[in-house]
Parts: structure tokens; sequence; C-alpha cells
């Protein structure tokens, strides 16, 4: 084998794959490389997946709408991913945070800021909204969480 034929060989065993549709099947870069995607995923392999997206890789619809069962798998379905997802942290100490309620609380605190800019008092904008919020359901959100959440999103829009 020349020096020339041997720098060109495929790195991974998944880009030898690739290869081997190309040439065997007449499969397209794009199509080979969804195939092989697939395969992995379903044997519950990422790393072409990665690899191949950082090579500026354009996964085919399919493959997204696999990975997103694989994140977040329904219940019910007649045929579900053999493989799931799992996010852990690394390194991180603590809870993750949580966007829904990151997201409620800016909300929350914009509800509260549109109130005292309408002229409502601090204290009646803050009763306010945590009526709002209690609406609908079994227990009430206390004054002083809407209050926390005002305050945090005021001390972050100052700076």
């Amino acid at each position: 084998m020349s020096k020339d034929e041997e720098n060109t060989l495929p790195g991974t065993a998944w880009d030898v794959r690739v290869d081997q549709l190309m040439n065997e099947n007449e499969f397209s870069l794009q199509s080979a490389r969804d195939w092989v995607i697939t395969d992995w995923l379903y044997k519950g392999d990422t790393r072409p997946f990665t690899d191949f997206v950082s090579q500026g890789h354009v996964p085919c619809i399919e493959i997204i709408k696999y990975l997103a069962l694989m994140m977040n798998p329904l219940k019910g379905l007649k045929k579900s991913p053999p493989y799931i997802l799992v996010i852990k942290s690394q390194g991180r100490k603590g809870r993750r945070p949580d966007p829904e309620i990151e997201m409620r609380s800016r909300l929350t605190a914009q509800r509260v800021e549109h109130l005292i800019k309408k002229g409502m008092s601090y204290e009646n904008a803050i009763f306010d909204v945590a009526e709002l919020l209690g609406e609908g359901l079994d227990s009430d959100i206390p004054s002083d969480t809407v209050e926390k959440d005002y305050k945090r999103y005021k001390s972050k829009s100052q700076r």
C-alpha cells in the first residue's frame, strides 16, 4: 500500500462503513452518513452522529425525530427506541437549573414590573400577581415567591 493510499483511509469504523455503502450500494455521502447514524443510534452509540455533525453534516429529519424520542421517550408508543439519552452532570454541584421555573419567574417579575409602571403599589402588584398565579391551582403561590422573583429580576436587569 502506498503512502498516499494509507493517508486516504477512513479514520473510524463509521467512516469505513460510509465508504462501503458508497462503493457497494452507490449511496450518496449524505445518505450513507444518515444510514450509519441511524444504525449506530439504534445500537445505542451516538459517536457517528456527533462526529458527522461536527464535520458539518446535517442529518435528515427522521434522525432528528429519532434523537428526540431517545431524549424524551413517549409512553404508549408502539415502537420506541431501545436506548434513551440521559442528562448527567459533569462536575457541577447541586441540581441543574430548571428552565421552566426560570421562565415562570421571569414572567412573574415582568408582570409585577408592568403593574407598578401602570401605577399600582409594589405590595398590591406582588399580591395581585400571586393571586393570578394561584388561580386554578390546589395551593396559592406565596407572595414571598413572587417578591423573590421580582427582586432577582430587578437585580439582574440593573447589571
